[in-house]
């Protein structure tokens, strides 16, 4: 029976894709070192939460905001001292939108006059993107020129034609 469970979890862990972290750019990340490690869940034997709006570059178009909550707090079963948390945060920059809602879970363990935090996070996380919003301009100055095939021609030189264009492309 022990050989069926590892087999399980050595083919559900080979099957899915596990991908390293996309971290957020906070301004204040010290104040929020549970997103950065999740064996700080419950440290404190309190509840802890909080939220942290950041906005770059005010004004301009498609510019960067995030948005990030974490909560944590201990919690004891039986004779076990655990911690638990949760992670929301979305960040926008450009077209893109990147989510992530994770779960965390810290065990504590006395140890040599302190204590041992062994911390575990999963979760969901979404990468979006708004490709309504993409701008191809449609001017004369960025259609591609068409090279023919022959003698070399010499583009914006005094013994050539001149081409307005940015963008060369062979025929």
């Amino acid at each position: 029976m022990k050989r069926v469970f590892l087999f399980i979890i050595a083919l559900i862990t080979c099957t899915m894709s596990v991908r390293a972290q996309s971290d957020m750019q906070l301004s204040q990340y010290f104040l929020g070192m549970g997103y950065y490690n999740p064996a700080y869940a419950g440290t404190t034997g309190d509840l802890n939460m909080l939220g942290l709006f950041r906005q770059q570059w005010i004004g301009m178009p498609n510019a960067g905001t995030s948005f990030f909550v974490i909560a944590d707090m201990p919690l004891k079963l039986g004779s076990l001292n655990n911690g638990i948390g949760l992670v929301v945060n979305t960040e926008s920059i450009g077209l893109f939108q990147f989510t992530k809602v994770a779960f965390q879970y810290a065990y504590k363990q006395k140890l040599f006059g302190g204590t041992l935090s062994i911390g575990l996070q999963g979760g969901i996380y979404n990468v979006g993107f708004d490709g309504t919003k993409i701008h191809i301009p449609e001017s004369p100055d960025h259609t591609p020129c068409r090279i023919r095939s022959g003698p070399p021609q010499h583009l914006g030189t005094s013994d050539g034609p001149r081409c307005k264009c940015r963008y060369l492309l062979h025929a």
